[in-house]
């Protein structure tokens, strides 16, 4: 008989907690995917705030920025190559 009492004892903790515990887990899952995701975006941050530092400091770096967007200096000359297949330019041109 107390063998009886105690399962059904079991039984009916085990039945109030499993739901926290499944909140628990979903909770805990998505922290760790919400600080993967705070990483991700501190990194990004790092790395525009030293891109924005050189273009500040490095007058190279400044120049071939430049030079990717399409922009030249007063005696210099850009060539823009279109890929036959695709009739486009390799990258994207200013507006």
């Amino acid at each position: 008989m107390w063998l009886v009492i105690a399962a059904l004892l079991a039984l009916a903790l085990f039945s109030l907690f499993w739901p926290q515990y499944i909140q628990y887990r979903h909770y805990a899952r998505r922290i760790a995917e919400l600080d993967r995701t705070i990483r991700r975006e501190q990194a990004l941050i790092k790395n525009l705030q030293i891109r924005q530092q050189r273009l500040r400091t490095d007058p190279a770096f400044l120049q071939r920025i430049a030079h990717e967007m399409g922009l030249a200096g007063p005696d210099e000359v850009i060539f823009r190559f279109v890929e036959p297949e695709t009739n486009r330019l390799p990258y994207p041109s200013l507006p």
